[in-house]
């Protein structure tokens, strides 16, 4: 029963959307008193006195190899590929991801880069031994393929003169229904993890990377398409037209925007250095209008975020035990 509870716990996404590509924990207002801008501030100062063996820990997530005698999670149908049995690893692929919190304080976004997110499942991409797997946010295998990135498969070690041993792990937002792998994130390229690099060097190294070898990546024959989100400075103007527009950037739809703090470095975990809104709450939080579909999507009863939040709050109060 306490695995049960620490799993929906763990699960839960704000939107109503079955494969929501961003999570905002409500818990985080409530162990944490301060303000957002506090926390934000402490997460840029923590970061700088963080050291811990970041290629051993990339190693692991590349290999599949972790301590013995670590738990394995118990299946979760919600998160595995229909119609196949999924395996179980590690508890080692959980939290994997850098998470976002409700942007509810808005700092000055002229330190950050605006990043729409399509809607999709959020997963860590594996490329590894010659083969590309996906893991969800709860660490069940999603997907396994091949694809045409450092370690993704036989042949293109060969034809890119990659390394055997070379591997690659992306943060990314999987479309089932494009059958396409929107890159969020660098966290790994060629062995080499970026952990400790700020926003701004992992999104040009990894669209650097992406350009030399385009063709290659980009490949039509593959089962699953890789594709990087556009990303831009802040500029309210861009976001406005961006959410006017009558198509989105990419195939799929727009989920919500991401703000990445420019300096941040990439956290396991929610992290206040990135935040997050719903089309629809644009116009509440930074005052620009957005196109009328995203307005079909305001849930029944919803007035605020921060209302919403507080009534999350009382509901977790009401439920819990005494």
């Amino acid at each position: 029963m306490e695995d049960l509870i620490e799993n929906l716990a763990t699960d839960l996404s704000v939107t109503s959307t079955p494969c929501s590509s961003i999570p905002a924990r409500f818990d985080l207002f409530k162990k944490k008193p301060c303000h957002q801008e506090s926390r934000r501030a402490e997460f840029l100062s923590r970061q700088k006195d963080k050291r811990y063996d970041a290629l051993q820990h990339a190693r692991d997530l590349a290999q599949g190899f972790f301590p013995k005698g670590q738990p394995s999670e118990k299946m979760d149908s919600s998160d595995s590929e229909e119609g196949v049995k999924p395996r179980r690893p590690p508890r080692s692929y959980r939290g994997q991801l850098m998470l976002s919190e409700w942007l509810l304080e808005v700092p000055d976004l002229k330190e950050y880069i605006v990043v729409p997110c399509p809607k999709g499942k959020r997963a860590l991409l594996v490329a590894s031994q010659g083969i590309t797997k996906l893991y969800a946010r709860n660490g069940f295998n999603l997907h396994t393929f091949v694809s045409n990135l450092p370690g993704g498969s036989l042949n293109s070690n060969r034809q890119l003169n990659w390394k055997a041993n070379d591997f690659t792990i992306l943060d990314v937002v999987y479309n089932d229904s494009v059958k396409t792998c929107y890159i969020l994130d660098l966290v790994a390229w060629r062995s080499k993890p970026y952990y400790d690099s700020d926003t701004c060097f992992r999104f040009y190294w990894l669209r650097t990377q992406f350009t030399e070898c385009a063709e290659q990546i980009a490949s039509a024959k593959r089962k699953i398409k890789l594709e990087i989100v556009p990303s831009f400075e802040w500029n309210k103007d861009q976001l406005s037209e961006l959410l006017q527009a009558e198509k989105p950037p990419f195939e799929a739809e727009i989920d919500g925007m991401l703000f990445y703090h420019k300096d941040g470095h990439y956290i396991p975990g929610c992290c206040p250095l990135v935040g997050w809104l719903k089309p629809f709450m644009i116009t509440e939080v930074l005052g620009i209008d957005v196109h009328p579909r995203f307005l079909e999507e305001i849930p029944s009863g919803y007035t605020t975020l921060k209302d919403k939040i507080t009534e999350k709050e009382k509901e977790r109060s009401s439920g819990s035990r005494p």
